[in-house]
């Protein structure tokens, strides 16, 4: 569902020019909050959904620069042992800076286009925007997490 808000309707609403990244925030504040395996399935599923919902990325760009981006937040929220919202929020600022350089170096490389030149502003407020995304989801999904528990489990 993330997938589908980002490549459809975040692309008609800018916010001063530039658009958050909903599965990126969405799946790093997962990570942190709930583990690894959360945090590997929200970056598989929704890479490879963005692969396929945007024409102009190449099948597995997306979903490559997620999972390192996402074990960057798994190995941060491994080494706070609780993260706290500000951790989080930091984590996702820093860490989109990370994926926003990955995934132009990724689709220049795969696709032959030449390097964009965007300015540090543009991607430090692009951080702030999927820092707020994470810090409201891990908010709600904490509260959801208080009031019904974790999923049970199957042994294997």
């Amino acid at each position: 569902m993330a997938a589908i808000v980002e490549s459809s309707v975040l692309t008609q609403l800018l916010i001063g020019g530039v658009k958050p990244d909903l599965v990126l925030s969405l799946g790093l504040a997962m990570a942190m909050l709930l583990g690894f395996e959360h945090g590997m399935v929200w970056a598989v599923v929704g890479g490879v959904l963005l692969d396929f919902l945007l024409p102009e990325r190449v099948i597995g760009s997306t979903t490559l620069a997620l999972l390192l981006a996402t074990g960057a937040a798994l190995l941060v929220s491994r080494l706070s042992d609780a993260p706290r919202l500000l951790i989080i929020a930091l984590t996702v600022f820093i860490l989109t800076f990370l994926y926003q350089a990955l995934l132009m170096l990724l689709l220049a490389v795969t696709t032959g286009t030449a390097i964009q030149s965007v300015t540090v502003l543009a991607y430090a407020f692009i951080g702030l925007m999927n820092a707020a995304i994470a810090v409201v989801a891990v908010w709600v999904t904490r509260g959801l997490l208080v009031r019904f528990g974790h999923e049970g489990r199957v042994a294997w």
